[in-house]
């Protein structure tokens, strides 16, 4: 992914999972957002989350 793409979709991203906060897929888009900007140490810590939604 381009990084200025990455950047991009992580801003939309991030709002939705502002905007709920328990939905454990709006925290593995932002992980994957995360991923794809090159900053692994957030993308593990929302992929956390997310798993731990799911459970």
């Amino acid at each position: 992914m381009v990084r200025a793409a990455a950047d991009a979709a992580f801003a939309r991203y991030r709002a939705e999972t502002e905007a709920a906060p328990d939905d454990w897929a709006a925290w593995y888009r932002l992980a994957l957002a995360y991923d794809a900007a090159g900053d692994r140490r957030r993308a593990r810590r929302a992929t956390r989350t997310a798993i731990a939604l799911h459970e």
